[in-house]
């Protein structure tokens, strides 16, 4: 009984150890789902890099909730806020901004940009966007920013044209 209880303590101790060196070093960029705000994250050992919308710093609340808990959750200790002076894969556009995570290239903005080839389109206030060309490949979101008829009305146009759509009522999306 006793070797088995040893064995089973070893066991739970190298997998505690395992699963915390894992997510320590494991780069994760992360679309949150916060209702009035489009916040992008960015998890690198223990630093969270956060883009937003200028107003989500003053809302302590939809930090305290979301983003605390997912950095609490993640071991995360220390929490920035991203501009373009201090992240290498950072870039304003016009009417935007582009991030650069493990390949993958997220505008968030208001409107879309044309021209561009990107992965996911995070935005932050209804646009029409029935004249504007993007990939088939690239995922749309709607900020939080977003809601009621004119978000109903952007989903209906957005399934319309066929654009590939990821809902944030779902639950954050990993990048």
């Amino acid at each position: 009984m006793l070797k088995w209880l040893s064995g089973a303590v070893t066991t739970y101790l190298f997998y505690s150890i395992g699963m915390s060196t894992i997510n320590y070093y494991l780069l994760e960029g992360r679309i949150m789902a916060i209702s009035k705000h489009s916040v992008v994250t960015f998890k690198k050992g223990n630093t969270l890099f956060i883009m937003a919308d200028p107003s989500f710093k003053e809302d302590s609340l939809a930090y305290q909730y979301h983003i605390k808990n997912y950095a609490l959750s993640k071991g995360v200790t220390s929490v920035r806020f991203l501009s373009d002076e201090n992240f290498i894969g950072y870039r304003p556009l016009q009417g935007g901004r582009l991030l650069l995570h493990q390949q993958k290239l997220v505008f968030v903005g208001e409107y879309f940009p044309k021209g561009v080839y990107l992965d996911y389109i995070l935005l932050s206030k209804p646009d029409p966007i029935l004249e504007t060309k993007i990939s088939p490949q690239s995922t749309i979101l709607l900020g939080g920013q977003i809601f009621g008829k004119r978000r109903l009305q952007m989903l209906n146009t957005i399934d319309s044209l066929k654009f590939r759509y990821y809902e944030l009522d779902q639950g954050s999306l990993l990048l």
